[in-house]
């Protein structure tokens, strides 16, 4: 069994990563993050998926080079020369990979492992959006570079990019096995939402401790106003997030 736990940076992953781990999910060797070491591969796949999106205007993107029937070799390439360095990932029973940046380029990934689980998890955008979004990447994010003089209205642009990306593959791969889960579930309503993992993945999984307090930050009143971005509200929507405090 293999499971990607996806989802966008700050938005939960680590959370998911330490719950797969604890529950006995070979993970290769990991750093304090939760993802691989091995990661030069998958980063070269999110800046090739990128090259290839077209930017219709600040919120739209035409992303169908993306859904082609036929991959490029280097995708395969790739992608095998990340298993293929990561140890023994062949051997185990149960593997997990946590990698947000991989839905950048989902739509190769669930063509080329078509029986792996994808566990996405997502966040009340306004508690995680940040500017620190912007730097630290070994990949250049070409549709998204003219809102570098404002970081949060960047990093919320990515979300949208991102959230429409796991939509079109939902809708162009019917058996695509993908489950979405709240970071909010998981801490504040963890037995239940472990339960609903588990029924996901028909395995049993451990429970954590985690803090609540960190929750519902900008509900509470936590948090800049301008943060609430109008082309939010179609995540928000989806999500079961309020659109006002």
């Amino acid at each position: 069994m293999f499971v990607f736990a996806i989802g966008s940076r700050h938005s939960g992953t680590r959370l998911l990563a330490r719950l797969l781990y604890s529950s006995d999910f070979f993970m290769d060797v990991i750093h304090y993050a939760g993802e691989p070491f091995q990661m030069n591969a998958l980063q070269y796949l999110a800046g090739l998926s990128l090259k290839s999106v077209q930017r219709i205007d600040k919120n739209n993107w035409n992303i169908d080079e993306l859904f082609e029937p036929h991959l490029p070799d280097i995708i395969y390439e790739k992608l095998g020369g990340f298993f293929l360095k990561s140890s023994n990932l062949f051997n185990w029973e149960k593997v997990a990979v946590k990698y947000p940046d991989a839905l950048f380029f989902l739509p190769w990934l669930v063509r080329v492992m078509p029986d792996a689980y994808f566990l996405e998890i997502v966040r009340d955008p306004r508690d995680f959006i940040r500017g620190s979004f912007v730097r630290g990447h070994d990949f250049e994010m070409p549709p998204f570079e003219e809102d570098v003089q404002d970081p949060n209205l960047h990093h919320a642009r990515v979300l949208l990019y991102q959230f429409r990306m796991v939509q079109r593959v939902k809708m162009e791969f019917p058996n695509f096995k993908h489950l979405c889960i709240r970071c909010e579930d998981l801490v504040c309503n963890h037995e239940e939402t472990v339960e609903k993992i588990e029924t996901f993945l028909q395995r049993s999984l451990s429970r954590i401790p985690l803090d609540p307090s960190r929750m519902h930050k900008w509900i509470n009143g936590v948090g800049d106003e301008s943060l609430n971005y109008p082309f939010l509200q179609e995540i928000l929507e989806t999500w079961n997030y309020p659109l006002n405090r």
